[in-house]
């Protein structure tokens, strides 16, 4: 089995299959969502501005998608007028997949995973890693309303925003995620940011420099102060606007560990390292983080 359009399953083994897919009008229903996995490594070098799962709001896929522990590469190259989400209207769950070598930009919304991830939905053992640049920018998922949850999930590269930049997503709840931007790498934006979620987070941490070059507004680790616990690692030196701040304070976020561009040697309780190795992509790769 391939495709099986009579039962909405499928079993992708290649870029052609997986484009095919994408590109068919049948999205599911509610009653009946597709079910798709990966059987390999797929390689979309050949698709060039590769457009996604499109989709509007009225007409969303109703898909579980399992990457199977597979990788799909080469999503790059990618330049979009509007928005672009690996799926653009989802209900349904992405599990156990890594998209390796992202790279797209859009005159609207980027976002890794899906452009708008409908409540209900969960995110589980992703990776993406590459480079979004667009108008709002987010690691996964943008989030219209309710609760999607991510976990055991990361972003690893630049978020460029022309506006505001979620490392993993603007809501719902992550837990046991990281964000790392660092060999070059950078979160950007002008307006109210969040590296890690602009929902509630737990376990969860960001790695990376962070340029804020907006004149109001702020660069947070995430919204809500009362449900969250990080090992947070940035560099203050070029955070562009005076109104930086992190949500919450220590006293409210036992495990919290800021760095500014100082020198020195910092321990937290949950991993304890130096600066110098949590900076170091060798040791974080030693140490089982995907970046």
């Amino acid at each position: 089995m391939a495709i099986d359009y009579n039962n909405r399953m499928a079993n992708i083994e290649s870029a052609a299959e997986l484009a095919e897919l994408a590109a068919q009008s049948d999205h599911g229903t509610s009653s009946a969502y597709w079910s798709v996995t990966l059987a390999n490594d797929i390689d979309m070098a050949d698709y060039e501005n590769w457009e996604g799962f499109t989709a509007t709001s009225s007409t969303a896929w109703y898909m579980n998608f399992n990457g199977n522990g597979y990788t799909i590469y080469n999503l790059n190259g990618i330049y979009i007028s509007g928005n672009w989400g690996f799926f653009q209207f989802l209900h349904g769950n992405v599990k156990n997949l890594t998209i390796e070598d992202i790279g797209v930009s859009a005159t609207g919304a980027v976002c890794g995973i899906c452009y708008s991830h409908y409540s209900g939905s969960e995110i589980e053992n992703v990776k993406v890693r590459g480079y979004l640049s667009g108008s709002n920018v987010y690691g996964l998922s943008y989030v219209p309303s309710g609760t999607v949850t991510a976990r055991k999930s990361s972003f690893s590269g630049s978020l460029i925003a022309t506006s505001s930049f979620y490392g993993l997503m603007n809501g719902g709840i992550t837990n046991n995620c990281y964000v790392t931007c660092i060999e070059g790498n950078q979160a950007r934006g002008s307006a109210n940011s969040f590296m890690v979620n602009g929902g509630r987070c737990n376990n969860c941490f960001f790695i990376g420099a962070v340029r804020y070059s907006g004149t109001s507004g702020n660069v947070r680790i995430a919204s809500d102060n009362a449900n969250y616990s990080y090992c947070v690692i940035t560099n203050a030196a070029e955070l562009l606007a005076s109104g930086y701040t992190y949500s919450g304070t220590p006293s409210q976020n036992a495990g919290v560990v800021f760095f500014d561009n100082t020198d020195g040697d910092y321990f937290d309780s949950s991993y304890g390292a130096t600066k110098a190795q949590l900076q170091d992509a060798a040791w974080l790769r030693e140490k089982g983080f995907a970046i």
